[in-house]
């Protein structure tokens, strides 16, 4: 199980949530390219939201193994640990989507 402090910083930005969440959606199927995901994502600049993709977003999901991120290939996938955050993000999706 994923550390308790690591597991909330995981999903303690709005963009990781979405990121996560799109992925979970996706499903296992295959991998997705960074653009098409962050074309998912409700963000306001595409742009600056891909330069925190790759410093900040994806190497911290990549480093709890939520998300396996292909550097080289540019693309993103569903990790391992995704599911231990699946009650999380489904209780997160689902209180928001009330307010």
């Amino acid at each position: 199980m994923i550390e308790t402090d690591a597991l909330i910083a995981a999903i303690a930005n709005e963009t990781r949530r979405q990121i996560l969440i799109a992925l979970a959606e996706a499903g296992p199927a295959r991998p997705i390219d960074v653009a098409t995901l962050c074309s998912r994502l409700d963000v306001d600049d595409d742009s600056s939201t891909m330069i925190r993709m790759h410093h900040v977003h994806l190497p911290l999901l990549d480093d709890l193994a939520v998300v396996r991120w292909d550097r080289t290939a540019n693309e993103v996938e569903p990790g391992p640990r995704l599911r231990e955050l699946g009650p999380l993000l489904s209780h997160s999706s689902a209180h928001l989507a009330r307010l």
